[in-house]
């Protein structure tokens, strides 16, 4: 989640003491934390050696990224932007067409990574997912270029991992069956003549990876909206992953939340590996006493 701060930068003044018996503690920078708790720990099964993420196995994978909050997701995050790999994020920066930081960190130039024995690609314009077995001779470059008849395709609306581990032939109720994609977005609301505020809640699906998330995204570089709120509309934000079961649900009040300092800010409701059979979310964003129009969905709700 990109985050721009409003006004002056304060210089800390840190005072070093002196002493003959103690050591003093330095703090680090959060990406430096990140990758010292966990790069023999945590991500111990993620690699990248050959240029690409590399995840050990689908079980780990799932580990990582199955029935996770949005702060794991941004830890995750964190870690793959502090290693010295050109994921697609950094080559192309705010061109991407990704909208999803994990996204951007995790695939490399090519938007290829790797789980287990399978080379994965994500076209998401295209809406597709292509995967191809480390078997298969050069098998990375073929998949670059579509050469190989092996090549699995798949739509981002499928839960591709969970193909890839089972033949081909999901375990995943059918009966609950994935929904597609969905972006909306309000008018841009202006506070002043030349600032403006935009409400948005997106559906971003990637085959591997699949995201609902509603906020705002703004112009305001120096701060000039004041009170900033995110709104939701109903009595709660509600999902359904696949499998659908009673377990599969996940909801939050509709408490607003509170935002300062930045000029786009989303809440991440849904992050896993799994596409949702359903949700619902209406967002609208408020500052400086003014509001943006509701916008969202209610999807098999």
């Amino acid at each position: 989640m990109k985050k721009v701060m409003y006004g002056t930068l304060f210089l800390a003044l840190v005072g070093i003491g002196f002493s003959s018996c103690e050591k003093e503690e330095v703090e680090k920078p959060i990406d430096q934390i990140v990758t010292d708790n966990h790069s023999n720990e945590k991500y111990s099964a993620i690699s990248f050696n050959n240029g690409y993420i590399e995840f050990k196995s689908i079980d780990s994978y799932y580990a990582l990224l199955e029935d996770v909050e949005s702060d794991d997701v941004e830890e995750l995050t964190l870690y793959l932007r502090s290693l010295d790999f050109l994921s697609y994020g950094k080559l192309k920066g705010e061109e991407s067409e990704l909208d999803s930081d994990l996204m951007d960190a995790m695939l490399d130039k090519n938007k290829i990574l790797k789980v287990g024995e399978w080379f994965i690609q994500i076209d998401f314009v295209g809406e597709k997912v292509f995967a191809l077995s480390e078997s298969i001779n050069n098998a990375y470059q073929s998949l670059v270029n579509k050469s190989n008849r092996e090549i699995k395709e798949f739509s981002t609306g499928d839960d591709v991992i969970d193909l890839l581990l089972n033949g081909f032939e999901s375990e995943l109720d059918r009966s609950c069956g994935g929904v597609g994609g969905f972006g909306q977005s309000s008018n841009k609301m202006y506070i002043t003549t030349s600032v403006w505020y935009q409400t948005d809640v997106k559906f971003n699906r990637f085959g591997v990876f699949f995201e609902l998330k509603g906020g705002f995204d703004s112009n305001d570089d120096f701060g000039v909206g004041s009170g900033i709120q995110i709104q939701f509309g109903g009595t709660e934000v509600w999902s359904e992953r696949k499998p659908c079961n009673s377990s599969s649900v996940k909801t939050r009040n509709t408490n607003a939340i509170n935002v300062s300092g930045v000029t786009k800010e989303y809440y991440n409701h849904y992050q896993n590996v799994r596409n949702l059979h359903g949700w619902y979310m209406y967002v609208k964003t408020k500052v400086s006493g003014s509001t943006t129009t509701m916008v969202g969905a209610s999807v098999n709700y």
